[in-house]
């Protein structure tokens, strides 16, 4: 159990979370704030850009293979945010149409 505790705050991903929440503390909420809805708004494409980066351009460029792992976050992270969005349009539009 303190295996998994200790790698899962090891975890590359809880050391960008915990610096991105620093970050975020150290700025003035609006800016954070602004920050996260333009990321929001851009996740469509940031997912589109690192899709084809991750999974397109390292099969027809072999020399790029090593970008694979660093775009898989993102298209994690942009993947989650994209479908965050279109569920809030979705909700928004339910919303007026009753």
């Amino acid at each position: 159990m303190m295996n998994k505790l200790r790698e899962a705050v090891r975890h590359p991903y809880a050391a960008a979370t915990s610096a991105f929440a620093i970050f975020g503390a150290l700025l003035h909420p609006a800016a954070a704030e602004a920050f996260l809805w333009a990321l929001l708004g851009n996740a469509g494409h940031i997912f589109t850009a690192a899709t084809i980066g991750g999974f397109t351009m390292p099969r027809v460029f072999p020399s790029l293979a090593f970008v694979k792992p660093f775009l898989i976050p993102v298209i994690a992270i942009s993947g989650v945010a994209y479908a965050a969005r279109l569920a809030y349009t979705v909700y928004q539009d339910m919303n007026k149409e009753l």
